[in-house]
């Protein structure tokens, strides 16, 4: 039996999707309006719906062809209520990769445990498996250091199957680990064989579930093989030329990562690059700017064609909206990289923004507003990931704005 990736795009034409308000700045802590890093909820309808004159962002994806989401950040019920994204998600034809984040996974012994248990009890539940959500990721880039170990994504696994056998769960998901694009040597193809050596030596576990301790089996040999989608975020050229000869590129990579994992579906869970590091791996002749940012991410997508390896799934464009989760505002000048991945632009967070209520039942900050920012399409990059995967759509407005029935003061 191979992975089941029937409920995958195919292929994968996807978004990192990260929103926040700008003044995040942070996770302010318990107590907070701002006590997590989860703004696919109920809480912060205002960005991603339109209803209630919300911004759209998931009905705003379908002008670039997206047909799926990359997450970082899920807090499970009772903290938050993510039935409204999903249904919004479902009648748009958006599949979700759900995550169990890094802390998830360094927090088995106190609530991590409990929280896979609820993230999944409310995918279940409520009839999303398969049809909206299609995949679970397991952290992101634990090799770049500080965060969990393999063993510890191995344990959170563990627990997803866990959860599938107590439930008798007939919709078996894919799972992934995302991958830093590292080391400089076999980069993405070392830590997979890190996780893929994990998952073949796990040991049963207790952990505390619902109030009551618990035995997690081990997982079964034919883990690998039967449920894990490799995943790697690279930040790579896709070819030389343009990229100078010798380096790595996405085109002699690929063959390589298939000798290594034969038979194992990939998946780019993020592609494309910041306006600093534009050039990174082209000539000296090359000038950073948010044309060359473009022609980057386009020539990595353009390489990484699905109908050209049987085993690439597709990718997500890191990311869509400005990063305010690690560039603050106001956004210094020049802007981080970071901030500068994004296909759509806010004008370094001085665009136009509407404030939005938070509901009373959100577990705090009830009452308080956020903003949400106008987003522009200006962009380059937006025009060239709109040029490959929805050359057909019609002109893209100048802007995705939240209707101004709160204008920010």
């Amino acid at each position: 039996m191979a992975v089941d990736i029937s409920g995958i795009p195919n292929p994968i034409q996807g978004v990192c999707y990260q929103p926040a308000p700008t003044d995040y700045n942070g996770n302010q802590g318990p107590g907070q309006k701002y006590f997590d890093t989860d703004f696919f909820n109920s809480d912060f309808e205002g960005f991603w719906s339109a209803s209630g004159g919300g911004r759209g962002d998931l009905q705003n994806m379908a002008d670039l062809g997206i047909n799926f989401i990359h997450l970082y950040d899920w807090n499970p019920p009772p903290q938050r209520d993510h039935t409204g994204f999903l249904a919004t998600c479902s009648a748009l034809g958006l599949k979700v990769a759900v995550p169990f984040n890094n802390s998830f996974c360094t927090n088995l012994s106190s609530w991590g445990a409990n929280a896979v248990y609820a993230a999944m009890t409310e995918i279940y539940a409520n009839s999303y498996a398969g049809n909206t959500v299609a995949l679970w990721t397991i952290a992101n880039e634990f090799n770049q250091g500080g965060g969990p170990t393999p063993q510890q994504i191995a344990q959170v696994a563990q627990l997803i199957l866990y959860y599938e056998a107590q439930n008798s769960v007939a919709t078996l998901l894919p799972i992934a680990s995302p991958t830093s694009f590292a080391p400089a040597v076999n980069p993405g193809i070392v830590p997979t064989q890190q996780l893929q050596a994990a998952f073949a030596a796990t040991s049963a576990f207790t952990a505390t579930i619902n109030s009551q301790s618990v035995t997690i089996p081990a997982l079964p040999a034919n883990f690998f093989a039967n449920r894990y989608i490799a995943a790697t975020n690279p930040q790579n050229p896709g070819s030389s030329p343009p990229a100078s000869p010798g380096g790595v590129t996405l085109a002699t990579w690929l063959p390589q990562f298939a000798a290594a994992f034969p038979g194992t579906p990939l998946w780019f869970s993020e592609i494309g690059i910041g306006i600093e590091n534009s050039c990174a791996g082209y000539p000296e002749t090359c000038v950073t700017s948010d044309t060359q940012q473009a022609a980057f991410t386009l020539n990595q997508l353009q390489v990484a064609d699905p109908a050209s390896y049987s085993f690439l799934l597709g990718s997500c464009v890191f990311e869509y909206t400005p990063d305010y989760q690690n560039s603050f505002v106001p956004v210094p000048s020049p802007p981080a990289n970071n901030y500068t991945f994004s296909l759509l632009s806010d004008n370094n967070a001085t665009s136009a923004s509407v404030n939005f209520t938070i509901p009373a039942t959100a577990p705090a900050g009830g009452g308080s507003t956020y903003p949400v920012q106008c987003l522009n399409t200006s962009k380059p990059v937006y025009a060239a990931v709109k040029g490959l995967w929805n050359p057909k759509g019609s002109a893209s407005p100048s802007q995705w704005c939240a209707i101004a029935s709160q204008p920010k003061r």
